[in-house]
C-alpha cells in the first residue's frame, strides 16, 4: 500500500471533538437505518467504543458493520463532496478485516447528506500521507475516490 507509509503519525483520539461533532452524525445515520431497517436491525458500538459505530442488517440478511466521519469541509450548499478523494483514516482498515462487510460513511456537515464506501472499494484503495490541521508532518489515509461513493439523503 505505497512506501514511506511507516514515517507518518496519526492524531490521538480526542472525546470531546467526537462529542462536540462526530456524535451528531453517528445518531443522525443511526436514526436514518432505523428508518429504513427497523430499530431491530441496526445495533450501536456492537464491538464496544473502539469498534466500528454500527452494525445492521442489510435487505439481504447479512449482518454488516459501519463506521461515521462527519465533515466540516463538506458544507450544506455543496450535494457532492468537493474534493476528489474522501480520506479515511488508514487505522479503520482493521474493520475490513472482523469478517463482515464493512462501509465508510461520510457526513456532511449539516447532517443531512452522506457519502458511502463500500468494503471492496476500502480494501482496493490506495493509502496517502497527508498533513492536516492535527498532524502537520502527515497522516496515513486511505484514499476513496469520490465517484466510487453512493450519495444518501440522511433527513
Amino acid at each position: 500500500m505505497g512506501e514511506g507509509l511507516e514515517q507518518a503519525t496519526r492524531k490521538p483520539f480526542d472525546i470531546r471533538l467526537k462529542e462536540d461533532y462526530g456524535d451528531e452524525a453517528e445518531a443522525t445515520v443511526y436514526r436514518y437505518l432505523c428508518g429504513l431497517l427497523g430499530s431491530d436491525k441496526v445495533e450501536q458500538l456492537p464491538l464496544g467504543p473502539y469498534g466500528p459505530d454500527l452494525a445492521f442488517e442489510d435487505t439481504h440478511g447479512r449482518w454488516v458493520f459501519a463506521d461515521i466521519e462527519r465533515r466540516g469541509n463538506w458544507k450544506a450548499h455543496q450535494s457532492h463532496f468537493p474534493f476528489d478523494t474522501v480520506h479515511m483514516p488508514k487505522r479503520k482498515l482493521r474493520f475490513t478485516a472482523l469478517g463482515r462487510p464493512y462501509f465508510y460513511i461520510s457526513v456532511r456537515d449539516d447532517c443531512q447528506r452522506a457519502i458511502v464506501f463500500h468494503h471492496e472499494d476500502i480494501v482496493d484503495a490506495v493509502c496517502v500521507i497527508c498533513g492536516n490541521r492535527y498532524v502537520s508532518a502527515g497522516e496515513e489515509f486511505v484514499d476513496l475516490p469520490r465517484d466510487r461513493g453512493a450519495y444518501v439523503e440522511l433527513e
